[in-house]
């Protein structure tokens, strides 16, 4: 038998692994919605295995549901990379009373993972070098 002492829910401390680093970044972001139904919108933050997108007013996205995503990304180098991925919405809250939906990548091939993670080590060495980034 073990005996545990509980500190109390005040010296509880979240940790929360994830499988790629995630960077605050405001990238432009157009989901597909159907055939002729378009959603522009930009991030609030991006992963190589998701990100989070403001929704406009009005545009709801049910959990489960999938969508087709065209991602610009505009890197250090002054080039931009544009990406056609597929995703699923995973949940939907709200942030500082804007509307905000997780969206996982699916399907990814390696080469657009490759350009995302890049994009995302990229934007967090500048913030580093500008001093708004402690790693």
């Amino acid at each position: 038998m073990i005996f545990l002492n509980d500190p109390g829910t005040d010296e509880y401390v979240k940790v929360q692994r994830r499988q790629f680093v995630r960077i605050d970044a405001s990238v432009d972001v157009s989901i597909e919605l159907t055939d002729t139904y378009f959603v522009p919108t930009i991030t609030d933050d991006i992963s190589a295995g998701g990100c989070a997108v403001l929704l406009p007013a009005g545009v709801e996205l049910p959990s489960g549901m999938n969508v087709s995503l065209y991602l610009v990304l505009p890197m250090n180098t002054g080039e931009s990379h544009y990406l056609s991925l597929k995703g699923e919405i995973i949940r939907t809250f709200n942030k500082e009373e804007r509307a905000i939906t997780s969206i996982e990548f699916r399907d990814l091939d390696e080469g657009a993972r490759q350009t995302i993670l890049r994009f995302c080590f990229d934007r967090q060495l500048a913030l580093r070098k500008k001093g708004l980034l402690e790693i």
